[in-house]
């Protein structure tokens, strides 16, 4: 007897439609929450520029945001299980429609802090004299402070931004506000590409097409719909606006979106009638009384006959009687150390005596590990362009328009590109369309560091083709294999197991920015763009070496000496 194995790329059932009740209302929370956040990109940079905040500051900023939404990504999965996914997502909009309002005011706030400090030595900033200023009428190169002592200085300029303009106090706070957008920004993304996989265990990859879509149209319209108000109404309005969509947002989706992203589920040992509307907190109890000794023992020894099985003929005891006549409850599986994992079957009973796997659990499979690179080198593959492509394009003398067409290339090619992408498992192993598609991004990275410009925008173009398989179809896999590690019959642990492996995806992409954010314009400042392209290309490669002979590519081979066989 051959014992069966996981499978290690089911085709998925696609035949079916995605439920519209749940899959709609994760693309619109997608597109919400991305179109709001994409505003600060083309808008923040220029009003800091205004307020003479400089440049090395602005990258800080930036910097922070994705820090924060990598670290807070770890660690949101457990509040989906104590208070709900949908309500997790619900209070991650409504603390962001607090965040941008303050964010659109931050300015104004910063400045009167300053002032009410200036104010209290004598002096006040003056934004359009670009100097501070004594409120008895003369200038700071006139006087000087000691002791309370106001001391005549003649022809000289006494300045100290970091006591008395605002510029400090501003970048301390659009810092912390950065920090704290990116931890929301992460409850609701961790909560929709969770949501997504697990309401459709059989149809994965369509559901994260359909949310890399909603992504992809975020970052389309965000920019396009601040830039225009920004133009018209002023950063204010931009933020404000964003805030009170966000607070709309929050309502609806905690009132009346939440109730669609759970999921019935059959209660193991419960009658089959009860359904239990489950999304992370499951209604079981497993010390019910129904859910006896007797029917345990059953089971484990139904489970220790199975296992014997497993090795053929090999069961046979030598007086010809099946093996299985000679199991006992001792030869079932022991307790084993929760955070080692190991195959076999969990029961129910098992797993609510283990503690359940953290983010830090899984990341010592080096599978695992090696599948969470992959995807932040498949962001790097962009990020670390964002920076430094703008003057890059200006130095190749490409009209300010055109630069803002060069950038929306990319995401007008991933948005068809991804919805393409939920087909693919019909007929290709979802391991192979990872590897190939991280193998065959570096030539992407490469085209755009071309000094010809036609070849720049072909590169641009694939870069929204080439990756995308691995955004689509990476979760997936990851979420297959953890449950291979972990193969339990109760729904909460395969919940948890869900989350968490959505945190890890979601926490290295991001990492990916981290990572493109600092080495692309120091790499640029350096060596210049072109070589700094063909840098991050053999990184990306090299990746997929590591991903290949050391992370899942074992599968790729497994699979093709499996089609040998078949075919012998």
């Amino acid at each position: 007897m051959i014992p069966p194995t996981p499978s290690s790329s089911p085709p998925t059932s696609q035949a079916a439609p995605l439920e519209r009740r749940r899959i709609l209302p994760l693309v619109l929370i997608a597109i919400v929450s991305n179109s709001s956040y994409s505003c600060i990109a083309p808008i923040l940079p220029l009003e800091m520029d205004k307020h003479q905040i400089p440049q090395h500051w602005v990258s800080l900023i930036f910097l922070v945001f994705p820090i924060g939404y990598s670290l807070s990504s770890l660690a949101v999965s457990r509040l989906f299980e104590k208070v709900g996914t949908g309500k997790v997502i619900a209070i991650g909009m409504g603390l962001q429609s607090l965040l941008f309002f303050w964010l659109g005011h931050v300015f104004e706030a910063s400045l009167a802090l300053a002032n009410d400090h200036n104010n209290r030595h004598h002096f006040h900033w003056d934004r359009d004299a670009d100097r501070e200023v004594d409120p008895d009428g003369g200038n700071k190169s006139d006087y000087h402070y000691e002791g309370g002592e106001r001391i005549v200085v003649t022809g000289e300029h006494i300045r100290d931004d970091q006591q008395n303009s605002p510029v400090i106090l501003t970048v301390a706070l659009l810092t912390l506000t950065a920090f704290l957008l990116g931890c929301t920004t992460s409850f609701i993304a961790t909560g929709y590409y969770s949501s997504a996989t697990f309401l459709f265990p059989s149809q994965k990859e369509s559901a994260m097409s359909h949310i890399e879509m909603a992504v992809g149209i975020g970052y389309v319209v965000g920019p396009i719909l601040g830039s225009s108000v920004y133009d018209s109404r002023g950063y204010a309005s931009v933020y404000v606006g964003a805030s009170f969509c966000m607070a709309i947002m929050a309502f609806v989706t905690w009132n009346f979106l939440a109730p669609c992203l759970t999921k019935k589920v059959k209660v193991c040992c419960e009658s089959d009638d009860d359904d239990d509307d489950y999304d992370s907190v499951v209604v079981m109890n497993l010390r019910d009384e129904r859910v006896g000794d007797d029917l345990e023992d059953a089971r484990v020894g139904l489970l220790a006959g199975y296992n014997s099985l497993d090795d053929g003929d090999e069961n046979i005891s030598d007086d010809g009687h099946d093996g299985m006549q000679h199991m006992s409850v001792e030869s079932a599986p022991q307790s084993r150390d929760p955070t080692v994992p190991t195959p076999g079957t969990t029961t129910m009973r098992q797993s609510a005596r283990e503690k359940k796997p953290t983010s830090f659990t899984l990341l010592k499979s080096a599978k695992i590990t090696i599948a969470a690179m992959t995807i932040l080198y498949a962001n790097l593959a962009w990020t670390f362009m964002e920076p430094v492509l703008a003057k890059r394009l200006d130095n190749m003398h490409v009209k300010e328009t055109w630069i803002g067409v060069v950038f929306a290339l990319t995401n007008v090619v991933y948005i068809p590109t991804a919805f393409l992408m939920q087909y693919l498992p019909k007929r290709f192993d979802r391991h192979s369309v990872v590897f190939l598609s991280i193998a065959t991004t570096p030539i992407a990275v490469l085209l755009v560091g071309s000094n010809h410009l036609p070849l720049l925008i072909l590169g641009m173009i694939s870069i929204g083709f080439f990756p995308t398989p691995v955004w689509i179809l990476l979760l997936p896999v990851m979420q297959e294999d953890v449950l291979n590690m972990y193969q339990t019959e109760d729904p909460s642990w395969k919940k948890s197991l869900n989350d968490v492996t959505a945190g890890i995806y979601n926490s290295f992409m991001v990492l990916g920015q981290v990572v493109g954010y600092v080495i692309g314009p120091q790499l640029n400042g350096s060596v210049g763009f072109a070589v700094t392209t063909r840098v991050v290309g053999l990184m990306i490669f090299v990746q997929s070496l590591v991903f290949y002979f050391f992370g899942m590519g074992g599968k790729i081979c497994s699979l093709k000496k499996g089609r040998r066989r078949v075919r012998m």
